[in-house]
């Protein structure tokens, strides 16, 4: 049975034409909670785009996986406008450059996007609040890389819960100074092979209620 498209959107707040966004996370709490703050905080024009995050369940966390969320949905949609986008937020952490560039081929195949973090998506949380990831290295460098990045966030922001993002950290201004950063260390590889992120190659593309400073 498929899904209608139509129904996915809330009449109440998108026009008829408003894209959708579907964004599979490797994480399961994190990315669903950001993206939902950035819509609460009036940040992302709700009115032109519906996004909806296809968290990882059940330990269904493989990159392939994420690919295989995004099938999923897509092949039960009655239909897909060209304005709707699929996209992939794959954390690097301890997955394997062969098992990336699999992922990668997958995704341009099927027309999806990759948005990934090395080592983590806790990297681009980091940026909201510092351009300085010099303390931070890669799982290949150290295993306990993501957790580093956990503890830099807590001490940045005084508390740090994936399952409990505070909204109020995610606002207009905040994004805009993480894409700037994000957009200095990005080296246009499919992936960041450094500590660094891609996430703001999928929020540049969102439609915005503000006019970001020049």
């Amino acid at each position: 049975m498929s899904t209608s498209r139509r129904k996915l959107l809330d009449r109440r707040v998108n026009v008829r034409d408003a894209a959708i966004y579907y964004i599979a996370s490797e994480g399961t709490y994190a990315a669903d909670l950001y993206f939902r703050a950035l819509q609460s905080n009036g940040v992302i024009d709700r009115s032109r785009v519906k996004l909806i995050v296809l968290p990882s369940t059940g330990g269904q966390s493989a990159p392939k996986q994420l690919v295989y969320r995004l099938d999923d949905v897509r092949k039960g949609l009655d239909t897909k406008l060209p304005q709707d986008e699929f996209w992939l937020l794959p954390d690097i952490d301890h997955h394997r450059d062969k098992e990336l560039s699999d992922v990668a081929l997958l995704a341009d195949q099927k027309g999806y996007l990759l948005a990934a973090s090395n080592p983590c998506f806790e990297v681009w949380l980091i940026l909201h609040e510092t351009d300085n990831l010099s303390d931070l290295v890669t799982h290949g460098e150290n295993s306990s890389a993501a957790a580093a990045c956990v503890d830099k966030l807590r001490r940045l922001t005084g508390h740090y819960n994936k399952r409990m993002l505070d909204p109020s950290l995610y606002t207009a201004e905040k994004l805009f100074a993480a894409e700037e950063r994000a957009k200095k260390i990005d080296n246009e590889a499919r992936w960041p092979v450094e500590v660094g992120t891609h996430v703001h190659r999928l929020t540049m593309r969102l439609p915005r209620n503000f006019v970001a400073p020049r």
